[in-house]
């Protein structure tokens, strides 16, 4: 708790079940590590990376991971079953990850690049994805009623057997989208 891993080079390491809070994990380097039933509670990850990096049952509480200029990266990555609740995930990459399972609440993904990410059988509520970039992104089996894509960018999505009801899609480029 309440230590740096700032610039840490942590590739291929494992961090399975570990507890990290308060700290700073800025511009640290996680590609390809191991992070299972790990809880990052209340943590920065300015230019932080976590590119293909094993994530499931993780849970991510309270954390900022971004300035709007710097970006952490999580392309590639597995965050099946996660956890996410109350972080700013505003501007992230994260092309190509698996959200499958996962649970989030009360974060923000605007402006995020989910470009091929899936998001299958997911619980979500008061999530905002403002002018994320989506392109080809899949949702199968989530209720969608209480998420914002105003000004989203979804060309080529699929949302199949997703409850739509009540969804902030203005200004919302649909190019190509199956419902």
């Amino acid at each position: 708790n309440n230590c740096s891993l700032e610039r840490a080079m942590a590739n291929e390491s494992n961090f399975d079940g570990a507890t990290i809070e308060q700290s700073s994990l800025d511009f640290a380097c996680f590609t390809e590590s191991s992070l299972v039933e790990s809880s990052l509670l209340s943590n920065t990850y300015l230019g932080t990376t976590f590119e293909g990096a094993t994530m499931t049952r993780a849970l991510f509480l309270w954390g900022a991971f971004g300035d709007g200029r710097t970006f952490c990266n999580f392309s590639g990555a597995n965050l099946m079953n996660t956890r996410i609740e109350f972080a700013d995930m505003s501007h992230i990459e994260a092309h190509f990850c698996d959200f499958s399972g996962a649970n989030i609440r009360q974060t923000s993904l605007a402006h995020a690049d989910l470009q091929g990410s899936k998001f299958h059988s997911v619980s979500m509520a008061g999530v905002s994805f403002q002018e994320a970039h989506m392109w080809k992104t899949h949702f199968f089996s989530t209720n969608l009623c209480t998420v914002d894509f105003s000004g989203a960018a979804l060309a080529g999505s699929r949302f199949e057997f997703c409850d739509l009801q009540g969804t902030g899609l203005s200004q919302v480029d649909l190019k190509d989208v199956i419902i």
